[in-house]
């Protein structure tokens, strides 16, 4: 093997053990069991209670806070910043923000 070589690997393994021992962090804060679903007998009182809560046209996707801001309660979670990409956060920085709860 190739000094070169060498020190590729080296750095790929040392990326490895780096990413594996953030990854207990990334996973609190990429979860995805952020959600919930409400079922309803029909379609017609699904639309009607989102209507009743001002969704107009009735949406299928709602956000959480906004929901829980219709219905007089705030939530006491903390929310996370959502990144548009997942390589706009270092994992120090994931493991900071999923500490914080």
């Amino acid at each position: 093997m190739t000094e070169k070589v060498a020190r590729v690997v080296s750095e790929l393994n040392a990326f490895e053990k780096h990413e594996a021992e953030h990854d207990a962090g990334r996973l609190a804060f990429y979860d995805t069991d952020h959600w919930f679903c409400v079922c309803f007998p029909t379609r017609a009182a699904a639309d009607e209670a989102l209507a009743r809560l001002g969704y107009e046209p009735p949406g299928r996707y709602i956000d959480g806070e906004d929901f829980m801001r219709r219905i007089g309660e705030v939530l006491q979670a903390k929310a996370m910043p959502w990144p548009s990409t997942r390589n706009q956060l270092t994992p120090e920085q994931v493991d900071e923000l999923a500490s914080k709860d």
